[in-house]
């Protein structure tokens, strides 16, 4: 399954809680003491530079499995200035702060991937990954997903979650916005996580369905579940969960069903819609407001998934509610 966890970035100091929260992942993932490190590395140098160049900015550590994969992804997401050459900021002795100008050029030689997409006057986003294949697995991933899940401003706990589950020749991918914010709206949402995990790949009517059973002792939830395979998506939606998929000169959105899970769901309904190599799938809850186009992010598109994610939640995030996008294209 995946976990995802955020802090907000003003000073040095919060760098701690980067590098605890990346510990903790990496921990999950059972690497070495030595990949804990990395991770540690980059978990500090993104927290560093955003409290030394950012405004309003945030941490989000997220890991997951695909394919017997262990992936751990650190996005670094600000609303500063922007970069004007991304290519000079990389290249070591490069420096705005008075420091010697190594930080950027090192997470590059120490992440698997690592891209920054900027735009002047907007802000920057980041992202270092790290990647374990394990030596069980005989398939490469053929999945790459990027994700946001911050809480409420001034909440510990996020009420939104999201689930991946994947293998070479399908995957299911869910989010879910628990009633309201807090510890209550993230039970909810724990919930429906829970359901997922019981039969990921049972379809995404029959989780959905399940979700709504398992949230009755809740206060409710918004979800939508979505199966995906070489050709197709399979998705239902109940409630405000937004899904589009993003293609060459088109985008698709997703239909979703009124209703609360766990206590009013009139409809739920699973519907079919093509899908190829070059497709983009964008889930995300109401905290991201459904007023955009993809043309807004001119070469955005390309971008690994996690880059897509930051910049919908940069922009767009309506700063008054949990916010949650997932990401999912093929590798």
């Amino acid at each position: 399954m995946t976990h995802t966890d955020a802090v907000r970035i003003s000073v040095a100091s919060d760098a701690a809680e980067a590098r605890r929260i990346a510990t903790y992942q990496a921990q999950q993932l059972k690497w070495s003491d030595v990949e804990i490190g990395t991770a540690n590395l980059l978990a500090t140098e993104l927290a560093t530079n955003l409290a030394k160049h950012a405004q309003q900015g945030a941490l989000v550590v997220t890991s997951y499995v695909t394919s017997g994969t262990g992936r751990l992804q650190l996005m670094a997401v600000d609303r500063g200035p922007g970069i004007e050459d991304l290519e000079a900021c990389v290249r070591d002795g490069h420096s705005t702060a008075g420091s010697p100008g190594t930080g950027l050029g090192a997470l590059g030689r120490m992440a698997t991937v690592f891209e920054m997409f900027s735009t002047p006057g907007k802000g920057t986003v980041a992202i270092a990954e790290m990647r374990q294949r394990s030596a069980a697995s005989d398939a490469a991933s053929s999945w790459s997903v990027g994700a946001v899940c911050v809480p409420y401003p001034g909440e510990r706990v996020c009420g939104d979650a999201w689930g991946f589950i994947g293998d070479a020749s399908a995957a299911t991918v869910a989010v879910c916005d628990g009633l309201g914010h807090g510890p209550a709206a993230a039970a909810a949402a724990a919930a429906a996580m829970e359901a997922l995990r019981d039969g990921p790949l049972d379809g995404p009517r029959a989780v959905v369905e399940r979700m709504h059973s398992a949230l009755r002792p809740t206060r409710g939830a918004a979800a939508a579940v979505a199966t995906l395979t070489a050709q197709s998506v399979r998705y239902c939606g109940v409630g405000n969960i937004c899904a589009s998929i993003v293609g060459p000169g088109r985008t698709h959105a997703l239909v979703s069903h009124a209703g609360t899970l766990g206590h009013s769901a009139q409809r739920v309904a699973e519907f079919d819609y093509p899908w190829t190599a070059s497709s983009t799938l964008v889930l995300h809850s109401d905290g991201i407001s459904a007023h955009w186009k993809p043309e807004d992010w001119p070469g955005l598109w390309v971008r690994d998934p996690a880059i897509v994610a930051g910049a919908l939640y940069r922009d767009r995030t309506r700063g008054n509610d949990d916010a949650t996008v997932v990401v999912v294209r093929p590798a």
